[in-house]
């Protein structure tokens, strides 16, 4: 060990360390090596999960912000499609029917029927793409 380096070490509050020169032989065992070596092959399989697991903390978020778009989008389409039918279509039903006066009655029920199958797909569909059987 050169002496700039024992004297960093004695600065450095490391006492009166005795220093045997190397003599550029090796003296870690080879079973430390190996233990060394597996060491260093946990520490790299735990970061390998770790990364994996990110990974998949990624996907999911990746998955659920999809989905919600999906959702939203699904969502918008048929809000114009089909929640607003009832106000545009109940007096044609009311008139068809023969009961002008019962417009009202009818989008009521119109209304219900809709909404209750739109929160049925929106269900299926995020059933569905998390399970990622969405086809």
């Amino acid at each position: 060990m050169s002496d700039i380096l024992f004297e960093a070490m004695k600065r450095a509050g490391w006492g009166n360390t005795k220093v045997k020169k190397n003599s550029g032989q090796s003296k870690t065992s080879k079973k430390k090596k190996t233990q060394a070596t597996l060491t260093e092959q946990k520490t790299e399989a735990e970061v390998r999960k770790i990364k994996i697991g990110n990974e998949k903390e990624i996907n999911n978020l990746v998955l659920r912000t999809l989905t919600r778009a999906i959702l939203e989008s699904v969502g918008h389409s048929i809000q114009t499609n089909f929640i607003d039918l009832p106000r545009r279509e109940s007096a044609t039903i009311a008139a068809m029917v023969g009961v002008p006066e019962k417009e009202r009655i009818i989008e009521k029920y119109l209304s219900e029927k809709i909404q209750d199958a739109v929160m049925s797909l929106k269900t299926q569909i995020a059933e569905k793409v998390t399970d990622r059987s969405f086809e």
